[in-house]
């Protein structure tokens, strides 16, 4: 049976990721033009290359995805495709936290009432490495400063007694911004409810020590691994699907 697939680069950019590559371009070959077809069972290496976008060394990483299909059907939908990123080091960023219940919600303002003692771990790539915890201040607020841009972070936060979170950070990832805090907005409400599981600290030798300020705030070793980029695209007779995570929009 032959499978006539070709792989090819969205020209919007898949999400419209501004630090993701375009795929256009002499570098870019027969995949800027029809794609490039593969027989059942081939498997064929395409070297390419593209300059880096700009706005990578804003959010310190740079990403590629391609798509397989049978030739000649267009099914955006249920098209298998594939994905990869590096990280670009150098740059610096920060998470500028609130703790707060608002009884109108966030979004409707209102009255708002800060929670303090508000315990946040901060993870990177998930659940582990633990990168810094601290504790939210009388008004509410925290921070992480000095975090290499670049990783995915998250939040996991532990309230005193007697409060909930009500937005589920522990399952979004958080990008940070190369000289610009982002917020870390962490919603409550009265009442008691799951804490979530204390993440695990796998702690390798550390790159940069970041620091952590609001309340009785403590630091953690920083393990951020960063990594050069150089695109090979993979073709093959059969693809799988990888799927995509859910992120918090860094700019607000």
């Amino acid at each position: 049976m032959r499978f006539d697939g070709y792989l090819y680069l969205d020209p919007d950019g898949g999400a419209g990721w501004p630090f993701q590559l375009r795929g256009t371009g002499p570098g870019w070959g027969d995949l800027v033009v029809g794609g490039v077809n593969v027989d059942a069972g081939e498997t064929k290496v395409l070297d390419v290359s593209e300059k880096v976008p700009e706005a990578s060394v804003k959010f310190g990483r740079v990403m590629v995805g391609c798509t397989f299909n049978y030739a000649g059907l267009y099914d955006p939908e249920h098209e298998p495709s594939a994905g990869d990123r590096a990280l670009l080091p150098g740059g610096i960023g920060g998470i500028r936290g609130d703790a707060a219940y608002f009884p109108q919600g966030r979004d409707h303002g209102g009255p708002r009432q800060p929670i303090a003692g508000v315990r946040v771990v901060l993870t990177s790539e998930g659940r582990c490495p633990i990168v810094a915890e601290a504790i939210s201040d009388a008004n509410g607020f925290f921070e992480f400063t000095n975090l290499p841009v670049g990783p995915d972070y998250k939040l996991f936060a532990f309230p005193p007694a007697g409060w909930r979170i009500t937005n589920e950070d522990r399952e979004e990832f958080i990008w940070l911004l190369r000289d610009k805090p982002v917020d870390g907005w962490l919603d409550f409400i009265p009442g008691d409810g799951p804490l979530p599981t204390q993440p695990a600290d796998c702690t390798p030798p550390a790159v940069v020590t970041p620091a952590a300020h609001g309340g009785l705030a403590s630091t953690g070793a920083n393990v951020i691994g960063l990594s050069g980029f150089g695109a090979v695209a993979l073709l093959v007779g059969a693809a799988a699907v990888f799927s995509t995570r859910r992120r918090r929009t860094p700019a607000r």
